[in-house]
């Protein structure tokens, strides 16, 4: 038997490397190539192809397509597209759907219903991302607020915040969901005034919201609570009168901003009532600067003319000359009413 030449050894050791590389390479190239066809038509906004490239049975082309998506051009006539997978047997085309719909902000609104129809039976990954896509849309999500308004009780400090932002973003539609989040301060990392003025972008509350309102002033002792109660109420104009007995009480509050808090309210009731004047009066008289002249303006919304003596009076023992010129203009607003 003749001796094997080392050519052929070396010979058959390359082709078979080859041959191996080459079963490696080529499904890479494949891949590679259909990533580039696959990006170009996703930036052109072809939806349809970025979801046939999640069904993929390799995970490497499910991973990589997904990630497509932060690139994805939103295009109005793919939205019915986008609707109609939102409810797709597979998790991840569903997932992908969600995050897309929330690119097409307010014009999403029609997959809104379909989102809240589906929430409960999601995984809490698609849950979350449920919720983001609901504050991207905005003002469109309005058919998810009693359900936002429920997951701020969530136990998951994530899916409170997320719930508390897309209310937000839905805005004055929101109303109904400001006894709950006035609560929310602890879950921003923003500071208080930042999330004041966000809660101004809601509301105002309507007044079946009044008597949540009332829990909240009886149960909680914690002054930015109250704070924020207040200032809800007072938004609500007349339509929060019928809270007015219990902000009277925090006339004789402390902090100061309390009281200040509740004769605004109290100026935007506009209850005209004795009692209510006799209130005010006496604030009139308070030690606090902040106080008196929040009092002032508020005498001007609920005081009458059979009280301009007793305003002279005030205004007369007075030392501070800011407060009596407030008063001199607050008796003009007075003169000028009909009896």
């Amino acid at each position: 038997m003749k001796p094997i030449k080392p050519t052929y050894v070396l010979s058959f050791f390359f082709l078979a490397t080859l041959s191996l590389l080459m079963l490696w390479i080529v499904p890479e190239l494949l891949i590679l190539r259909f990533f580039q066809q696959l990006s170009m038509d996703v930036k052109q906004g072809e939806v349809e192809k970025l979801f046939q490239g999640l069904r993929h049975p390799k995970q490497k082309v499910v991973k990589n397509t997904f990630d497509l998506i932060e690139i994805c051009v939103p295009n109005e006539k793919n939205l019915d597209c986008v609707c109609q997978h939102l409810s797709d047997p597979n998790p991840v085309v569903r997932i992908a759907a969600v995050r897309l719909l929330g690119k097409y902000r307010e014009k999403g609104s029609i997959g809104v219903p379909t989102l809240i129809q589906n929430f409960e039976k999601e995984e809490r990954i698609l849950q979350y991302f449920i919720l983001q896509t609901l504050e991207q849309i905005g003002p469109g999500s309005g058919l998810a607020v009693v359900l936002l308004t429920e997951m701020l009780q969530d136990k998951e400090i994530n899916f409170r915040k997320k719930s508390a932002e897309a209310l937000i973003a839905i805005g004055s539609i929101a109303g109904t969901a400001l006894p709950r989040l006035v609560l929310c301060q602890e879950i921003f990392d923003t500071d208080q005034s930042v999330f004041e003025n966000a809660l101004e972008s809601v509301g105002p509350a309507k007044s079946e919201s009044i008597p949540e309102f009332l829990v909240l002033l009886k149960e909680s002792s914690a002054p930015k609570i109250i704070q924020r109660v207040l200032r809800q109420l007072s938004r609500m104009g007349p339509e929060g009168k019928s809270a007015l007995n219990r902000v009277l009480e925090y006339l004789q509050a402390e902090p100061i901003v309390l009281r200040c808090l509740a004769l605004e309210a109290i100026a935007n009731f506009g209850v005209k009532t004795q009692e209510v004047q006799e209130a005010v009066l006496l604030q009139l008289q308070a030690h606090e600067g902040d106080v008196r002249q929040t009092a002032c303006l508020a005498i001007q919304r609920v005081g009458s003319r059979r009280l301009i003596p007793q305003l002279e009076a005030i205004a007369r023992k007075d030392p501070d000359s800011r407060f009596r010129d407030s008063l001199k203009i607050a008796i003009e607003k007075l003169q000028e009413q009909s009896e």
